[in-house]
């Protein structure tokens, strides 16, 4: 070390060191009273406001409780009925809610029924008719708050958060609505965030940069609640993450924490904080000013202290300068000018050309690997170490700078290096000549500049692989001067041109090309040129065949000293397969846009994304008002939710769905259509969207209305006309046991009034009674289960069927001598409406019984079958009445078609036959006229044909 370095470090020691220690100590004395004083209002103004918060969200919280006992709520939710039908009771309620949100300042109160429905709300275009348990409410913090409450039975607040629908940040108070200690519903007061700010109030005694901050706890940030001084747009948008190093004091207060103390804030500013916890809106509160704007009395004091300093510093330095100027001239020319340049990367050698003595710094020889007495200073260290190639062109420009003055020496090339390598080194010297003007004295530096070659040659490097890529394009690429001139192009251009290189380099357009295509590149080039925005695009169609479109970019390059353009830049790439598949796509869409078919795109939640003009007729509704819009719009309530819920699997497992919705228009009006809808699916596999092809039915669903309706009207007057017949069987078949009980009741009367009573006839008379009296009861269970309806699927025998069929109509065929022939064969069980099935048999057993009375054949005889087919049950009823006449025996079936008196039959209970078995029991029914050997007919067969499942 130096001597003027030793007395300059011992004079500022001696004369500084005091003075700065005292100013050291008295600065941290004033930033600790400050920082206390800061800390103490800060910590009084947040208690004070967490104070207020916590009085007003309790308060809030109180009134809702108590608001939840009112007899008129409890009125509303237990009898909604009567009460919405009282045009009184509804304003008392309206008038009930719009009180709170007046007394309260809320944004809004509602009521909310036990099923999630909110039935009422003092601003009917807030949440009224919101189900929170729909998909679009689920998450809100409004529904997470009432099935808090349902479960904990207890009212709650919820978290701040953004309320969708009454687009304003909002948190929920909801309390419980009982009645006889069960929840029946639900009161919700929708606190106002703004009233949070007036609490927090103004900045009043927090400067120029103070900051109030609330926050809310949501995962795993600190999630700003309020508008920042420095950022108005930072309510929930702005947070901090937990456990970052910066806005310590945020993270802390909404995870319970309540302190003070100095912090980097989240713009990582110093700040002094105090933060604290306001448990019942469960947000953080900080309070904070820039330490800058605290200290800023301090920093004066320390600046003016800096200042003194600095003065005291320059007498000093004046004094070691007096000190150094006196000992430097004692040094040599050489240390003093290799003391000067020790600080750079240079190495310096110094060459007497007198004596032929040379000196390299420690620098020189550190560059080549080496330490300072690894190398001697001798001219044959440099000679050894230069490269074989660049020696000789060294020495020449030496031998050059030693002739003549002023000329100088500068020479690039590679050294050897200690282990082994090439360095490439710029050596720059300067000769000093003596008065007889011959060179004496030679002092140079040398550079190290291999890092700079290397880039240089890895640069030449990348421009030939430039070149070969962008010869290797097949897109057209060219540059032009400010003349409109080639001055490069790519390979491809040269094949469009059919021209090389050379050909094309300094000549324009019109050399190249014909005056229509050259008119045209002039005329974008200059365009560009002119507007100087630095780029177009166009399409154009290549000359003269037409068959190529390509797409044309250029933009301006080569910018002078004045902003102005110097050159352009151009790029073609050849678009014909996709104008191809352009034109292609505006067929399809123009289809699409006339189709008499619906056509609707969603993405992966139901939101319409593009509608055809054919949805837009049907529906009412604009395309631009379907837009964004869910496709719920349309929902009559017609298909049941469960529907929808399987509608949503099946689509969303990636298959098909198809059926039918009854869906309500614009104008309120209902319409049918069948539809279909297919996934879409992104590129890794997954549904990200829907298409639904529509064709509107709604004329074909009325039709098959009104023809269900009439159907049923002839179901109804099949089964009374059955009835009828059924209640005159009834009748003849209680004649008999009537007329037995009379006569039995008479005799006893007469042995009465005679006195000749005997109690074992009285007996056997009582049991004669009784068993006349008991076979009307069966008659009765006989007919009851005909008039029973029987619309559920049931297993049952078709033996048992024809049984019970029997067992109606069995009295009548006795009466009427028909022998009942009866087989069956393998019968098993099977899944049908058994109901339905014995009022065809009991129709057809009637018909055969009627036509048998008609035809006066001695031995009348009914024949039935049941048969167990491979595929299909078999049953068959046949008579020995003679048949049916060959010309009627097709329209049997026909609805109204009868062969009996106009007062006796309904021609209906054939055709209602046919139905039953075909539409209801998924079967066949048919009539043919059976013969014997001879070819005579015997009679009609009907024969009916069963699934052994009907689902």
């Amino acid at each position: 070390m130096r001597v003027t370095t030793k007395l300059t470090a011992l004079l500022l020691v001696a004369g500084l060191l005091p003075f700065i220690s005292m100013t050291y100590i008295n600065y941290k004395s004033s930033v600790k009273d400050i920082t206390k004083e800061v800390t103490k209002n800060l910590s009084s103004s947040i208690k004070y406001r967490t104070k207020v918060m916590n009085r007003y969200a309790k308060n809030l919280k109180k009134s809702v409780e108590l608001d939840s006992t009112s007899p008129l709520l409890n009125s509303i939710l237990t009898d909604s009925d009567n009460f919405s039908k009282s045009l009184e009771n509804k304003k008392s309620l309206q008038d009930f809610l719009a009180h709170q949100v007046k007394v309260h300042s809320l944004v809004n109160t509602f009521i909310i029924s036990l099923s999630g429905d909110i039935i009422e709300s003092a601003i009917p275009n807030i949440d009224f008719l919101t189900n929170l348990n729909d998909e679009s409410c689920i998450d809100s913090e409004l529904a997470k708050s009432f099935h808090k409450v349902l479960k904990e039975r207890k009212s709650y607040i919820s978290d701040f958060g953004y309320h969708k629908t009454s687009k304003k940040p909002s948190a929920f108070i909801i309390s419980p609505i009982f009645s006889d200690s069960k929840i029946i519903g639900a009161l919700g007061f929708q606190i106002n965030i703004d009233e949070l700010y007036s609490i927090i109030g103004d900045y009043d005694g927090l400067g120029e940069t103070g900051e109030i901050i609330i926050a809310s706890k949501v995962a795993d940030k600190a999630l700003f609640l309020n508008p920042l001084r420095n950022d108005p747009s930072a309510a929930f948008k702005r947070y901090v993450e937990i456990d970052s190093a910066y806005g310590l004091p945020i993270q802390q207060a909404v995870n319970s924490g309540n302190s003070s103390g100095i912090f980097y804030d989240y713009k990582h500013n110093e700040v002094i904080a105090t933060w604290g916890y306001i448990p019942e809106l469960r947000i953080g509160m900080v309070f904070k000013v820039d330490t800058k704007e605290a200290y800023d009395d301090i920093v004066k004091l320390k600046n003016s202290t800096i200042l003194l300093g600095l003065i005291a510093l320059s007498i000093y330095l004046y004094i070691v300068w007096l000190i150094r100027k006196m000992i430097y001239s004692l040094e040599s020319k050489r240390e003093q000018y290799e003391f000067g340049i020790m600080g750079t990367n240079d190495g310096l050698w110094d060459w007497n050309l007198k004596n032929n003595s040379i000196y390299f710094s420690p620098r020189w020889k550190e560059i080549l690997g080496y330490k300072d007495d690894e190398l001697t200073n001798e001219f044959s260290s440099w000679e050894e170490k230069i490269h074989p190639e660049d020696k000789q062109q060294a020495l020449k420009d030496v031998e050059a700078s030693l002739v003549k003055e002023g000329v100088g020496f500068k020479n690039t090339h590679r050294l050897k290096h200690k282990d082994g390598h090439w360095i490439w080194v710029l050596g720059r010297a300067k000769v000093l000549f003596d008065e007889n003007g011959k060179a004496s004295r030679m002092v140079g530096f040398e550079t190290d500049i291999t890092e700079n070659k290397e880039k240089e040659e890895q640069i030449a490097k990348i421009g030939t692989l430039l070149t070969n890529i962008i010869n290797s394009s097949d897109n057209l690429i060219f540059v032009k001067d400010e003349n409109f001139k080639y001055i490069e192009c790519n390979t491809a251009f040269e094949e469009f041109a059919e021209k090389t290189r050379e050909e094309i380099l300094g000549r324009s357009d019109y050399e190249l090309f014909d005056k229509k295509i050259a008119d045209f590149f002039r005329a974008k080039d200059e365009k560009v040129i002119k507007s100087n925005k630095s780029e177009y695009n166009h399409e154009w169609v290549t000359y003269p065949n037409g068959e190529k479109v390509y797409l044309l970019t250029v933009k301006t390059i080569l910018h002078n000293e004045k902003g102005e353009s110097a050159g352009l830049v151009g790029n073609s790439i050849d678009m014909t397969r996709e104008h191809e598949t352009q034109r292609e796509i505006y067929k399809l869409k123009s289809t699409i846009e006339r189709s008499p078919v619906s056509i609707v795109m969603t993405d992966e939640k139901g939101l319409i994304q593009y509608v055809n003009q054919n949805y837009s007729k049907v529906t009412g509704y604009s395309i631009k008002e379907l837009i964004g819009q869910n496709l719920r719009i349309f929902k009559s309530g017609f298909t049941s939710d469960e529907e929808y819920a399987k509608m949503w699997r099946v689509i969303n497992d990636g298959k098909v769905w198809s059926g039918d919705f009854k869906n309500v228009a614009k104008d309120g009006s209902f319409f049918w259509e069948n539809t279909t809808i297919m996934p879409s699916f992104s590129e890794d596999g997954k549904v990200n969207g829907f298409i639904a092809i529509k064709l509107e039915t709604t004329e074909k669903q009325y039709m098959q209305e009104a023809l269900k309706s009439q159907e049923e009207i002839m179901i109804a007057q099949s089964r009374h006309a059955a009835m009828g017949e059924m209640i005159s069987m009834i009748a003849h078949q209680w004649r008999q046991p009537i007329s037995v009980i009379a006569m039995g009741a008479n005799n006893i009367l007469a042995d009465i009034e005679l006195d000749m009573v005997d109690i074992n006839n009285l007996e056997i008379g009582a049991k004669g009674i009784i068993k006349q009296t008991q076979e009307l009861s069966n008659t009765i269970d006989d007919f009851r289960h005909f008039f029973r309806p029987g619309k559920t699927l049931e297993n049952i025998l078709p033996q048992n069927i024809l049984e019970d069929a029997l067992g109606v109509i069995g009295k009548s065929l006795q009466n009427n001598n028909i022998e009942i022939i009866q087989e069956v064969h393998n019968a098993k069980e099977i899944t049908t409406h058994s109901r339905e099935l014995m009022q065809v048999l009991i129709n057809i057993l009637n018909n055969a019984k009627e036509a048998l009375i008609e035809s006066g054949v001695k031995e009348k005889k009914i024949f039935t079958l049941i048969n167990d087919k491979k595929e299909s049950l078999l049953i068959k009823i046949c008579d020995n009445a003679g048949g049916i006449k060959e010309d009627i025996i097709n329209k049997i079936f026909d609805p109204y078609f009868s062969t009996k008196e106009e007062n006796v039959g309904t021609g209906l209970g054939l055709y209602m036959g046919k139905t039953i078995i075909e539409k209801h029991l998924g079967g066949t029914i048919e009539v043919i006229n059976q013969s014997d050997t001879e070819g005579r007919v015997i009679g009609a067969c009907f024969l009916i044909k069963l699934p052994y499942n009907r689902k």
